[in-house]
């Protein structure tokens, strides 16, 4: 296990990427459950996801509480939420929509702060059995005038990606971009499917291009709140 600050204490870990682990830990000062994210090397945009978090504070964002370096490993340390990727669980869609619009006015409070997530996916916004929400992750988040935004690259996870985010566009990337991604995911949720699920990446990023999927009318037509939407 990584040496942290005395401080805390690492329970266990709950994921991991090529560049960082997540752990669940313990601050031993507080006793307050905490999310432990170590990141092996310091990316370009660490700054960028520090500084996104210190200006937020809405209750379905991920709080910041802490971030260092020690030897040559960063850390940052969150508030801990016990939930699971938003896509895991099966609620009616009266229910689902309570959930969309409060992960709305997160991703709204985000975006009225200068600041694109640039990575909406269901593992980056959970939610708990109480329906409650809560947007983490913030480790492409950019600000909106940074000038790296038109980079011509794959930015994002791509079954989420907006097409702008697929390098193939020249658009720029903004909230616009967020907001797409976010359709995609409520899409999902509702349908039961990604609509721009492939195998191979091309295909993936051709749909997004090129595919207008069926309208959530069409696959539940008997479903009163779809209207709603």
């Amino acid at each position: 296990m990584p040496t942290l600050k005395k401080k805390y204490k690492i329970i266990e870990k709950t994921s991991f990427s090529p560049n960082s682990n997540v752990y669940r830990g313990l601050d031993t000062e507080s006793q307050e459950p905490v999310a432990i994210k170590e990141i092996t090397f310091k990316p370009y945009l660490l700054d960028s996801e520090i500084h996104s978090l210190k200006k937020l504070n809405h209750p379905y964002i991920v709080r910041l509480l802490d971030y260092f370096q020690k030897d040559n490993l960063f850390y940052i340390i969150t508030e801990w939420f016990e939930g699971s990727p938003i896509n895991t669980f099966s609620f009616s869609t009266e229910e689902w929509i309570g959930i969309f619009i409060k992960v709305l006015e997160g991703i709204q409070y985000i975006h009225e702060n200068g600041i694109i997530h640039r990575d909406i996916k269901p593992q980056n916004i959970l939610a708990s059995p109480a329906k409650s929400p809560k947007i983490i992750d913030f480790g492409l988040s950019i600000f909106q005038d940074d000038m790296s935004l038109n980079e011509s690259k794959v930015i994002g996870t791509l079954p989420y990606i907006s097409p702008e985010q697929t390098g193939y566009i020249k658009a720029p990337i903004d909230v616009r971009s967020d907001i797409y991604s976010l359709g995609v995911l409520f899409y999902e949720c509702l349908a039961g499917h990604n609509p721009f699920h492939a195998k191979i990446k091309s295909q993936i990023i051709h749909k997004h291009l090129s595919l207008v999927p069926p309208a959530l009318s069409e696959l539940l037509p008997h479903d009163k709140f779809i209207d709603q939407l």
